[in-house]
């Protein structure tokens, strides 16, 4: 809670129904799970400590399966959203939302592009994506 509190500057009486609503944000590993969110999140992604406070429960989603990939496929199509708009949609709605034919397209035309300076980061997430239109 410390982290929570401290580095992301939420109330500790805010934090208390966040971790009633979600008690698995307490065993997210600082090191492992929460600092490398945070970290692309601000620096990669450039949402504000502040942006992340009002919605610390959207660190419980997986930083390599929802956020890095939606913020790319986003990116790629020029789009800017709040946090929580960005990471909230299912998986199928988001899809829909933003039209995973011209994401798939752009993301394809990025992975030619970056081919001489391989990036598996940056493609692995589209992975999801993926499995999901072949379904």
């Amino acid at each position: 809670m410390r982290y929570l509190t401290e580095r992301l500057g939420i109330a500790p009486a805010r934090l208390l129904p966040i971790i009633t609503a979600l008690p698995t944000l307490l065993s997210l590993s600082i090191e492992k799970n929460l600092e490398p969110k945070v970290r692309f999140l601000v620096d990669e992604a450039g949402y504000s400590k502040d942006d992340i406070a009002k919605s610390p429960n959207l660190l419980a989603y997986s930083l390599e399966k929802r956020m890095r990939p939606r913020h790319e496929a986003l990116s790629r199509m020029g789009v800017r959203m709040a946090l929580g708009s960005m990471l909230s949609y299912s998986e199928e709605a988001f899809q829909r939302k933003f039209g995973f034919r011209d994401t798939l397209a752009l993301a394809t035309a990025k992975s030619r592009a970056t081919a001489a300076k391989p990036a598996p980061e940056a493609r692995k997430p589209l992975r999801s994506l993926v499995q999901v239109e072949q379904a």
